[in-house]
């Protein structure tokens, strides 16, 4: 099932019209243990556009 994932980094190559369209999606917590709110978390899939 094709989901759609809002993006407002317009710096990264899978930013396509605000939405992302990366193959994969990896978030990871942002040096927290567990991670409580979304200021927590960051996106790994981050590709800067060339």
């Amino acid at each position: 099932m094709a989901v759609e994932i809002k993006c407002s980094v317009t710096e990264c190559e899978y930013n396509q019209n605000v939405k992302c369209d990366a193959p994969m999606i990896q978030v990871e917590r942002n040096h927290t243990s567990a991670a409580s709110n979304s200021e927590e978390t960051k996106c790994e899939t981050f590709k800067p556009r060339g």
